[in-house]
């Protein structure tokens, strides 16, 4: 693999997914060491730290441990196609731009071919990633699934597995799997699906229904994801949509006033 393709890893570093087996995989697939590799244990814990929590270091770790997740997400479905390579390339051109497009994808054809544990990448991210940009990498490998135009059972049960791994709760898996019904041929979209993005049930009261919606905004809401980049926060603001909506929806249904 020629290595000069992924001169900004090597130069800003992957911060805390250098380590563990996420950093196992990036290794392997990148190769050996390259000089001007920031490897954060050489480090002072001072300068580490600022390393680690830089914009630039967390996006990286963002983008490593989505296209880890996205390898396993197509590989529900043996043997991998071609054509879902290139699904997984148009998502991440519409929703990061055509920039390092191509070390991302020489990365994912790479690791496609290695066997690694899913659930120990998925506590890893857990460790290292915030609840809500766990939330958003669920989202996304639903994004994903959904780009050859059908979500499967095997892609559904992988998405499950991994988002419990990720330490995500039953009811926000849930919430976030209902925004894609009615998207494609999974189901048509009826008042159940809204209230189960809000993570409220259809009989609770409408003051219930207005607080589920004021704590699910709060959770969902795409500044939590800020550090990542303008372009992951306006991919966050899609699911922020789909709540507003669902919101909008059962609103309507209960005649509830603006």
């Amino acid at each position: 693999m020629d290595v000069s393709k992924f001169e900004q890893w090597l130069k800003e570093g992957v911060g805390r997914a250098k380590e563990g087996p996420i950093g196992s995989i990036f290794d392997s697939a990148v190769g050996t060491v390259v000089d001007g590799f920031m490897y954060v244990q050489n480090y002072t814990k001072d300068h580490a730290d600022s390393v680690i929590h830089s914009d630039a270091v967390q996006r990286n770790e963002f983008e490593l441990c989505l296209l880890i997740l996205a390898a396993e997400v197509v590989r529900a479905e043996h043997p991998v196609r071609p054509e879902e390579v290139k699904y997984i390339r148009n998502f991440f051109i519409q929703n990061f731009g055509k920039k390092n497009i191509e070390s991302r994808m020489d990365f994912l054809n790479t690791i496609l071919e290695k066997e690694f544990s899913v659930r120990k990448i998925a506590l890893q991210i857990k460790k290292i990633k915030s609840h809500a940009i766990r939330l958003q990498l669920v989202h996304f490998m639903f994004a994903i699934a959904e780009a050859d135009g059908d979500i499967s059972p095997k892609e559904t049960n992988v998405i499950q597995l991994i988002s419990s791994h990720l330490g995500i709760s039953n009811k926000d898996y849930k919430s976030i799997h209902a925004m894609f019904i009615g998207s494609t041929a999974i189901a048509s979209v009826d008042m159940n699906t809204y209230y189960t993005i809000l993570e409220v049930d259809s009989k609770a009261s409408d003051e219930e229904v207005k607080k589920a919606y004021r704590r699910m905004a709060k959770k969902f809401h795409p500044d939590r994801v800020s550090t990542l980049g303008e372009d992951v926060q306006k991919a966050a603001q899609v699911k922020f949509q789909k709540l507003l909506e669902a919101y909008e929806m059962v609103k309507k249904e209960r005649g509830i006033a603006q």
